[in-house]
């Protein structure tokens, strides 16, 4: 009698596991539609990064020897927002740089809405 409940206990507890992995296949079938769903608009957005930083390197070509030129020197380049209604995204991301000593970096901001408060802050 005691086979019979020790081997009845095993049985549920193997359904157990088995419930357990169909959810975790099921929530990895959900994310991975979800960041297929996304993988276009990266695409696109990594597409204007290359293209921004492209841009940088061709308008300021100086920049590519900024190692001989400032030696220490770390250059960024803010993506913010080039059209309004993007307040908390480019104040966030502004108010991070605004704790960075200003002698050990160089700033490149892209977006015009971005780089108007940025000037205002005086970054």
């Amino acid at each position: 009698m005691s086979s019979n409940l020790h081997l009845a206990k095993k049985l549920k507890s193997t359904k157990e596991i088995g419930e357990i992995v169909l959810s975790m296949k099921a929530f990895a079938n959900y994310n991975l539609k979800s960041a297929k769903q996304k993988l276009p608009y990266l695409r696109t957005y990594q597409g204007s990064i290359e293209d921004s930083v492209g841009d940088i390197v061709s308008i300021f070509p100086n920049l590519t020897k900024i190692e001989q030129i400032l030696p220490q020197k770390t250059i960024f380049v803010i993506f913010l927002s080039q059209e309004g209604l993007c307040g908390f995204f480019n104040e966030n991301i502004l108010d991070f740089f605004s704790t960075i000593p200003k002698e050990n970096h160089t700033n490149i901001i892209i977006g015009e809405i971005g780089a108007q408060e940025a000037k205002a802050r005086q970054l």
